[in-house]
């Protein structure tokens, strides 16, 4: 696969390419890729989303931005893959294949998230991206990487805090926390090897998967576009941060009583020690057992998770068995902007 924006006009305009990739015999994925182009060809910023089948709001995020912008006030490239993987969308689960409500490794064939650059001879996963690779990766000078994760679990981005560009990237973008990825970890993922070729980039975890949340999805426009004006694709005034804060360690609250747990505090709120975070009702006797904040920190986590609760409703649900992870406090410190 050649390149896309060498096969993609110069002039200012919102054009779109199909790439092919045949995957198996008789079996081609066709993905989307939008490019965008400014008064000016550089920089050129990647937006990929889509990895997984059910994180829906990274989709809509993407796309949304793409459909807001216009060529004329655009300072730059914009290449936006909304659906990295459309099968795994199509089939309503993280990937094609996948045994649904069971959390184990079935369809990991069609899981690209720790497959880049990939292998043309590869399984599916790795053929979609060295496909993409070749045809939108390498000529990105930034990359943005949009996930989602439980419905009850902060948003978050992943970079390299060593890297002063990409961390300058996650503060416009500006999610509630940040996770330093060192200069190791997160091998094989399109982060890393962005960050290994010179490529300011991060991966974000929005909050909620299978349903397409609407404030989900402003958030990360607007995030997006913050990022496009620090590095000047956009002329216009930034939506204006929050606190952002690099997350340390895990304060974990256990239920020690049966019942359904009722939070009284929301996602990425700030608590103090002895906070009460929510309460435990019993349902065969009514009685209230309150749960406390062990320390100071920001709420990371708020209401009851089971160990499979990204693919199983029941894992989902609110009724706590005594022992079963409720909360979690994130103890932080300030990702100081310069």
């Amino acid at each position: 696969m050649k390149a896309i924006l060498n096969h993609t006009p110069a002039s200012a305009g919102c054009y779109k390419h199909i790439v092919e990739v045949d995957v198996e015999k008789n079996f081609t994925v066709k993905i989307p890729v939008h490019v965008v182009r400014g008064r000016h060809k550089r920089p050129v910023l990647l937006l990929a989303a889509g990895e997984h089948g059910v994180e829906v709001n990274g989709m809509a995020a993407v796309d949304s931005l793409v459909k807001s912008l216009t060529p004329e006030s655009l300072y730059g490239t914009l290449v936006a893959i909304p659906v990295v993987s459309p099968p795994n969308v199509k089939y309503r689960s993280h990937r094609l294949g996948q045994n649904y409500g069971v959390k184990d490794g079935s369809g990991s064939n069609w899981d690209t998230y720790k497959k880049w650059p990939g292998s043309k001879d590869g399984d599916p996963s790795e053929r979609i991206t060295s496909v993409l690779t070749e045809a939108v990766v390498r000529d990105a000078e930034y990359v943005i990487n949009l996930h989602s994760w439980e419905w009850n679990t902060a948003s978050c981005s992943f970079t390299s805090l060593k890297n002063a560009k990409a961390r300058k990237l996650v503060q416009a973008f500006s999610t509630t926390f940040v996770r330093d990825i060192g200069e190791k970890s997160m091998q094989n993922t399109i982060l890393r090897y962005a960050l290994d070729n010179d490529k300011p980039a991060f991966m974000a975890e929005l909050s909620g998967q299978h349903w397409v949340d609407r404030a989900a999805i402003e958030r990360a426009v607007a995030g997006m576009r913050n990022v496009m004006i620090d590095i000047g694709m956009l002329q216009e005034k930034p939506t204006k941060p929050g606190n952002q804060y690099i997350a340390l360690e895990d304060e974990i609250i256990k239920t020690d009583f049966p019942g359904i747990f009722i939070p009284l505090k929301s996602l990425e709120d700030i608590v103090r020690k002895n906070d009460v975070l929510g309460y435990i009702l019993n349902v065969d006797n009514g009685e209230r057992k309150d749960l406390f904040s062990p320390v100071d920190g920001v709420l990371w986590s708020i209401g009851r998770r089971g160990a499979a609760a990204d693919v199983c409703l029941r894992d989902m649900h609110a009724f706590a068995e005594p022992g079963e992870v409720v909360a979690i406090v994130k103890q932080v410190s300030y990702n100081k902007r310069k």
